[in-house]
């Protein structure tokens, strides 16, 4: 899971740099495991911007596929 996690961030990183108002997330220590959906989807959130959720998506072989939700309201979650 370290290693799966860690990748995530990476790739969390490489897709904030290309949005300029998700600046906080170029760092790594700002990113947060929020969620295990499966093996292969893994949701995070960036310290201090509550209201938008990273998916990072391993399914397919050598391809990540990142996408964010940006929601009205901040998104909580609860262990």
């Amino acid at each position: 899971m370290e290693k799966v996690d860690a990748a995530g961030r990476l790739a969390v990183v490489g897709y904030c740099n290309a949005y300029p108002e998700l600046v906080k997330g170029k760092s790594l220590q700002n990113i947060i495991l929020k969620a295990k959906v499966n093996d292969n989807v893994l949701l995070y959130q960036i310290k201090g911007i509550s209201n938008v959720v990273i998916k990072v998506d391993f399914s397919e072989k050598q391809n990540v596929e990142v996408t964010a939700r940006d929601f009205l309201m901040d998104v909580v979650f609860k262990n």
